[in-house]
C-alpha cells in the first residue's frame, strides 16, 4: 500500500448498485493500483513515447525499421488501451512490452554512439 490503493474509486463509477468496468487501461491501472503507481507507469510510457518519437523524426533514424516497428506497435497498443483494458491480458501486454523494448534498445544504441 505504499504506492497507493485505487479501490475507493469504485464508489465513483458505480452504476445501478453494481460495479462497472471503465474500459480504459490507463484509468483501470489508477483504479486498481492507485494513482501513484499509475503515474509511474504512465511516466515510463510518456518517456518512451517522446524519446522514441524524437529519435524517429531524426533524418539518420528514418530507415531504422526496429524503431519504426516498435513505435507503430506502441502507438497502436496505446490507442487500443484507451478503449479497453487490454494490458491486463497476456498477449497484448507482451506486445506492449516488446514495443517498449524495441524502442528502448534503439534509444540506448543511439546514446551509445553519441557517448562513446
Amino acid at each position: 500500500r505504499s504506492l497507493g490503493w485505487g479501490g475507493d474509486i469504485y464508489r465513483v463509477i458505480k452504476i445501478k448498485d453494481s460495479l462497472g468496468q471503465v474500459h480504459n487501461g490507463f484509468i483501470q491501472v489508477a483504479l486498481e493500483w492507485g494513482v501513484p503507481s499509475a503515474l509511474m507507469i504512465m511516466g515510463l510510457y510518456a518517456w518512451v513515447f517522446f524519446k522514441g518519437g524524437m529519435l524517429l523524426v531524426k533524418k539518420k533514424e528514418r530507415g531504422n525499421s526496429f524503431l519504426a516497428l516498435g513505435y507503430a506497435l506502441f502507438l497502436s497498443m496505446s490507442v487500443h488501451t484507451l478503449f479497453d483494458g487490454v494490458l491486463y491480458h497476456g498477449t497484448p501486454f507482451a506486445i506492449m512490452g516488446f514495443a517498449v523494448a524495441l524502442i528502448c534498445s534503439q534509444i540506448t544504441k543511439k546514446e551509445q554512439r553519441i557517448h562513446g
